[in-house]
Order: structure tokens, then C-alpha cells, then sequence
């Protein structure tokens, strides 16, 4: 895990992501913090992570942002890149974050057979995560249920788990169960009866029409923490800088 970043005030990026948390372009923008992580390459491109903070030092979106060429030469294999979130770990209950291309999807193959990215917000360690093994033993603490009230409504269980990620738990009313097919959706995960991660999931194809999209994410009635969480999702194109961002926003304690 890369050890430094860069803080940005005002400028450029933070105008490009003024957007993802509700703060206008305006004089609010110039006292925006941005602070980013050390890239990472994926394909013949970078990718790297930000914690945006406001005037008072909230933070207000954590994400990935990634240039449009990333997508022109992406990997024939199935690949993660681990990013740290950059002083974020104090507000927020999210550790590190893994972009996970599959450029065949993954199971159930007839719902998630396209190519696309997994964007998984981790809120475990990445120690904890290399133990998953999603067998023998482990199958207990992949199958052990939350606590109801922390898991949002209409949520459940998929069969199994994902080794060094944990259990998936999906919102059947999704598009992709609903005969309108997969672009994008939104998952949560997790293990041994907690939280594990936050899991935005977009294809390829979808990216590619350079979307705009903020949708409120589902929340729990109970939190693991009394740390700020996010209660949105963006996914945007910038066309000035031509890069995309996806991100967690809208945070708040509870």
C-alpha cells in the first residue's frame, strides 16, 4: 500500500468533482480538499483513488478516477488493483478499495456475463480479506447472517461467497433481475456477520456512453460504527479531462 498523497485545493480536480458531492463550482469548490493516491496501472492506463473532505474537513466522497484510454486495452485476464483511500480511514469505516476488471463477468454468468468492473469499498483489512477462502471452515463465518437491521431492506444472501472478498448480498428488484438487463447495480457485502464492503458494479459497455449517474444507495436501519457513511453513488465522465470517476458520496454520522 503506496504510503503518500497529494493534497489539492482548488484547482482542476476538485472542480471536476464538485459534483459528486453537491458543492457548486463556485467560491464552496475553492475550499474543497482533495487528497489522492498514488496511481496504479491496470491495463495500459492508471487508476487512483481520492478522499474529497469539505471547508470543515468532512469528507464528503471517496471514489476512483481513471482515464478514458484505460478502457481502449484492457487486460484478457481477470485483474485487481488495491488502492489506499487516503485519509479517509478515520471518518469513514472504509479501509482500502479493489478494482476488479472481469473481462468475462463472473457467476451467475446469464446476469453478470458481460465485461465490467466491481468496485469494491472495503471496510476490512486487507489482511483479514487475503484469509477469506471461502471453503472448509470458512464456509461458517461466509454463511453467518448479520444482524437484520444492518443489512437494507429487500436485501439477500447470494449462495456461497467469493474467496478473498466475502458474501455477496443482493437487492432482487435490481434491473438485472428484473428483465432490463446488467450496465450497473449496486452490491453489499459481508463476512463473519459484518460489513465487509460496498460494491458499486458497472460494465464496460455502460462506461463507454460516458454516463452521469447519482442514485441514492440503500441504507441499513442500523450502522457497525457511529463513523460517516455514504448514502449515494455517482459514476461520471468528465469530457475537459476525459476521465471517469466513480465514487461513494452524500456521507453522513450516525
Amino acid at each position: 500500500m503506496h504510503r503518500h498523497t497529494a493534497l489539492i485545493r482548488g484547482g482542476s480536480l476538485v472542480a471536476a468533482l464538485a459534483l459528486l458531492a453537491g458543492v457548486s463550482a463556485g467560491p464552496a469548490a475553492a475550499q474543497t480538499s482533495v487528497a489522492v493516491s498514488d496511481t496504479k496501472p491496470l491495463g495500459n492506463a492508471t487508476v487512483q483513488s481520492f478522499t474529497q473532505t469539505d471547508a470543515a474537513g468532512q469528507v464528503v466522497a471517496i471514489g476512483v478516477t481513471f482515464p478514458e484510454s484505460l478502457l481502449n486495452r484492457l487486460p484478457q485476464e481477470d485483474t485487481e488493483t488495491v488502492l489506499e483511500i487516503p485519509q479517509a480511514t478515520a471518518q469513514t469505516p472504509f479501509t482500502h478499495i479493489a478494482v476488479d476488471w472481469n473481462p468475462r463477468g463472473h457467476e451467475p454468468l446469464d446476469v453478470y456475463g458481460k465485461p465490467h468492473f466491481d468496485f469494491h469499498f472495503y471496510t476490512i483489512s486487507e489482511q483479514t480479506r487475503a484469509a477469506i477462502t471461502a471453503a472448509g471452515d470458512d464456509m461458517a463465518r461466509l454463511e453467518k447472517k448479520p444482524d437484520p437491521r444492518a443489512v437494507p431492506a429487500g436485501y439477500v444472501p447470494t449462495p456461497g461467497g467469493v474467496p478473498k472478498m466475502g458474501a455477496h448480498w443482493i437487492d432482487p428488484k435490481s434491473p438485472e433481475f428484473t428483465g432490463k438487463g446488467f450496465s450497473l447495480t449496486f452490491i453489499y457485502g459481508f463476512y463473519d456477520g459484518n460489513f465487509a464492503f460496498a460494491e458499486p458494479m458497472v460494465t464496460q459497455t455502460f462506461l463507454e456512453t460516458k454516463p452521469h449517474v447519482d442514485e441514492a444507495i440503500a441504507q441499513p436501519e442500523i450502522y457497525p460504527s457511529m463513523k460517516r457513511f455514504p448514502t449515494r453513488f455517482t459514476i461520471t465522465y468528465d469530457e475537459k479531462a476525459q476521465t471517469y470517476t466513480v465514487a461513494l458520496t452524500g456521507f453522513h454520522a450516525h
